[in-house]
């Protein structure tokens, strides 16, 4: 559907393809530049040609990886400004989507955050396509590798070890468990890379750069498989250039979920918020006694290699943070975060609560009119996930995640007189974003 000046009715987001580059002759140009990696530099078939996007599930998940670590008080939460953002943003033309008439309207500081934002987007876009068709997992979670490293989430959060002698880390770190196995979780890295327009000349060069990134963080003493990314989303067709997968599955790291274990782990953080250790004690995501070496002062601290057992409660609980912070439940984030973010959470969620129908079950959570009047935005979670997040069963969430599929859901036609669910993207996590339209 085309999108037009002005609010469509009934309120459509545009779905159509990107136009992906990752073949051999790309990979072979980004191996000779990125002469800092000892990574393998391969092609990504599956993000090879045109391949579908809906603007729903990209806003989604760029909300999702947006969600902050405590509840804010005021105006639209942070998973809620992507929708509003970029609500007029895109075009489907012939099928293609494309960047619209309001991209033009970015200039400068103004477009380069877009670009940035819109990189992020795609490439998370990129690497589940990436991630399902190569490595057969499901229940893709995103995590920013500077909140690992920031010591934010306590003195046992994942620790990022950067290999001596290099300057930038990537962005994401990346969990899928595998199919028939969802209490396992596997790591992955994400760089993602944003441009308004540029020449394949400077893709090579930046993919280089972010091949190199890609090698520049370990798990339990391993390098990753890694995806890097460069999103052009100037006006005109959306184009995502890939690489850099390994040749093949070998070696794979991963832990598995484990109740006790991320249950202590969440005990230790509410006694951390409570008394945090002081910056003495810290060291680029280190905690306990100040070690040998640099610190912040810009240079690059000791080499300390992340643990896997580590990195899953992290994610686990981290995980289920979102769900509640999505869920407009104070009592969730209470279970995951202690009364005193559920106080700031009763404050925030002023705005409607609703419960939807959708063919994954009834969601639960909060509602915000779009600009326009003719359309409001719902923000949610899966009503079957309220349960194990309030228990803090990380092991039942595991299973659900699972069975949950990662394709653009369809809507159970409402009872007569109730909101009409138009469009809906469900992530693998099951965070639930709707447009919903008033008969």
């Amino acid at each position: 559907m085309s999108q037009t000046a002005g609010l469509p009715l009934p309120f459509q987001l545009p779905t159509g393809t990107v136009r992906g580059t990752s073949d051999a002759p790309l990979a072979a140009d980004v191996a000779l530049r990125a002469t800092g990696s000892s990574k393998v530099v391969t092609a990504v078939p599956a993000l090879h040609g045109a391949w579908p996007v809906g603007v729903i599930d990209l806003l989604h998940l760029l909300g999702q990886v947006s969600t902050p670590a405590a509840p804010l008080t005021s105006g639209p939460h942070s998973f809620q400004w992507p929708m509003l953002k970029y609500l007029y943003f895109f075009e489907d033309i012939g099928g293609e989507l494309c960047a619209g008439a309001e991209a033009d309207w970015y200039s400068h500081h103004g477009r380069t955050a877009v670009s940035d934002e819109l990189g992020v987007g795609f490439s998370l876009l990129a690497a589940q396509r990436w991630l399902e068709s190569q490595y057969q997992v499901n229940g893709i979670r995103f995590f920013d590798v500077e909140g690992c490293l920031s010591s934010r989430y306590g003195t046992r959060a994942p620790q990022v070890s950067q290999i001596p002698g290099s300057k930038k880390r990537p962005d994401w770190i990346v969990s899928g468990a595998p199919v028939g196995n969802p209490l396992r979780r596997n790591f992955f890295l994400l760089e993602s890379k944003g441009t308004k327009l540029s020449s394949r000349t400077k893709h090579v060069e930046i993919l280089a750069s972010a091949v190199e990134q890609l090698a520049s963080v370990t798990v339990n003493g391993a390098i990753l498989p890694g995806l890097a990314t460069r999103t052009v989303s100037g006006r005109g067709h959306i184009q995502v250039w890939a690489v850099d997968p390994p040749s093949h599955q070998d070696g794979l790291v991963g832990a598995e979920v484990d109740n006790e274990r991320a249950r202590k782990y969440h005990e230790e953080r509410l006694l951390e918020k409570q008394e945090p250790p002081s910056a003495t004690e810290i060291v680029l995501g280190q905690a306990g006694p100040a070690r040998a070496g640099r610190g912040r002062e810009g240079k690059e601290p000791p080499p300390v290699d992340l643990d896997a057992e580590d990195l899953v409660d992290h994610e686990a609980l981290l995980d289920a943070e979102r769900l509640a912070q999505w869920s407009a439940d104070p009592d969730l984030v209470e279970a995951t975060q202690g009364k005193e973010a559920a106080n700031k959470a009763k404050i925030a969620w002023r705005k409607p609560k609703a419960t939807i129908n959708t063919r994954l079950g009834l969601a639960t959570g909060s509602l915000m009119e779009l600009p326009g009047g003719s359309a409001t935005l719902f923000t949610g979670i899966l009503q079957r996930f309220q349960a194990p997040v309030r228990e803090l069963d990380f092991e039942a969430v595991a299973w659900l995640q699972s069975v949950v599929g990662q394709d653009e859901d369809t809507w159970q036609a409402p009872p007569a007189g109730s909101l009409d669910p138009h469009q809906v993207s469900i992530t693998a996590n099951g965070l639930v974003t709707a447009i919903i339209t008033r008969r």
